[in-house]
């Protein structure tokens, strides 16, 4: 058993450490109160070499896999300056690999993919509904099939990235229940019958959180991703991945913020010595440290099942609320430490605990991982639902399906 990373992985991790510190960290706290998708943050991500992963060479990406361990070096590092670059690339990077692995049309891929490479476009995804939330097999988004093309119509809510180039959408193709009938199709946001509702967040401000609407929206049918009613299973593929990654970039925020409040509780004097003599602050910080670095292990752990191939949503749920949980309440606590300059802008912590505080729901809520989690540790009966899908093939999945 070996909890270390490799040579390979620690460089990759300074190297991306001194960029992101270089063109990241810098203007956080300015960037922060703005409510829009900023396309400024695809041009620093282009800068620091990181977009096209698994995007061949032919169409201007890297040709280069990530490992889900690398991505999750990744989220970690960006999420210590900022969790909207965070987000904003874990989406792209989605995205990318998504309509790679689905898309059969090479005109559209020559119309999309090299744009999303030079950062000069963004595609997004609206899988989540006013009226199901978490219950994506639920989907009412309803495509109806029309010659050459699909009539579209429905709404999505709490959609990441609202107002972008495109967004790849789950919709109800046939009256078959649960999950089989569910497509995938890519939607550009300059059809007529598309609009945008932006939402004015308390965090996460630059990923232009809003809704979808969808009247009467005529999509070509070369825009279907994969085949028809396999939606949910490349669905569920984002998730399993993309939770233990959520804690990951929650996490980095939290040890950022614990490593300023290490350095001023050895500055503040309080009663003529260091705030950091007194065991309510000492003990305190030792507890979310300790809590942080379980989650973090859970999170890789999760990270690392999925590079073998191996089923990981019991642990990436656990690594999901875990995660996120512990990283809320330590920045909290740290909040409270630096005294009432905590309140200030002086440091970024009540920022970055609003970032945080999304992932309270963003890509599964922490009672919905929870669910998750149990129904793997004790069995389907622990689940308030019945399994409408007894199809549980994808279970163990590489990668996005075609079919």
């Amino acid at each position: 058993m070996n909890f270390d990373f490799t040579e390979e992985q620690e460089l990759f991790r300074k190297r991306l450490r001194e960029g992101i510190e270089r063109v990241i960290k810098p203007g956080y706290m300015e960037r922060w109160p703005h409510d829009e998708f900023n396309y400024a943050v695809l041009k620093d991500l282009k800068e620091l070499d990181l977009l096209g992963f698994a995007v061949p060479e032919e169409y201007g990406g890297q040709g280069y896999s990530l490992s889900a361990v690398e991505t999750g070096i990744i989220l970690e590092e960006m999420g210590r300056c900022d969790q909207s670059y965070t987000t904003i690339w874990g989406g792209l990077n989605n995205c990318c690999e998504m309509l790679m692995a689905l898309c059969d049309d090479k005109e559209l891929l020559d119309e999309w993919i090299p744009a999303l490479c030079a950062g000069e476009k963004f595609v997004g995804y609206g899988f989540v509904e006013p009226g199901t939330g978490t219950d994506l097999s639920n989907i009412q988004t309803r495509g109806i099939k029309d010659g050459d093309c699909w009539i579209i119509n429905g709404a999505k809510a709490s959609v990441s990235f609202c107002n972008v180039d495109a967004h790849i959408v789950a919709v109800r193709t046939n009256e078959q229940k649960g999950s089989r009938g569910v497509t995938l199709f890519l939607i550009p946001d300059d059809l007529e019958g598309v609009e945008h509702f932006i939402y004015t967040d308390f965090g996460l401000k630059q990923i232009g959180r809003g809704d979808l609407a969808f009247k009467n929206v005529r999509v070509p049918e070369r825009y279907m991703l994969g085949a028809e009613g396999q939606g949910f299973k490349n669905i569920m593929h984002i998730f399993d991945h993309g939770r233990p990654g959520i804690a990951l970039q929650c996490i980095g925020a939290a040890e950022s913020v614990m490593e300023e409040c290490y350095e001023y509780c050895k500055q503040r004097e309080v009663f003529g010595q260091p705030l950091s003599k007194y065991e309510a602050i000492s003990f305190g910080l030792a507890e979310h440290q300790t809590k942080l670095d379980a989650a973090k292990l859970l999170a890789y752990k999760a990270m690392w099942l999925r590079d073998q191939n191996r089923w990981n949503a019991k642990e990436a749920g656990q690594a999901k609320f875990f995660g996120c949980e512990a990283a809320f309440d330590a920045i909290w606590f740290a909040t409270r430490c630096f005294g009432h300059l905590g309140y200030t802008t002086d440091y970024p912590a009540l920022n970055k605990l609003a970032d945080t505080i999304g992932f309270a729901w963003g890509d599964g809520s922490w009672e919905a991982c929870k669910m998750v989690a149990i129904r793997e540790i004790a069995g389907p009966e622990f689940l308030p639902y019945e399994r409408r899908n007894k199809d549980v093939s994808y279970k163990v999945m590489s990668g996005f399906q075609k079919v």
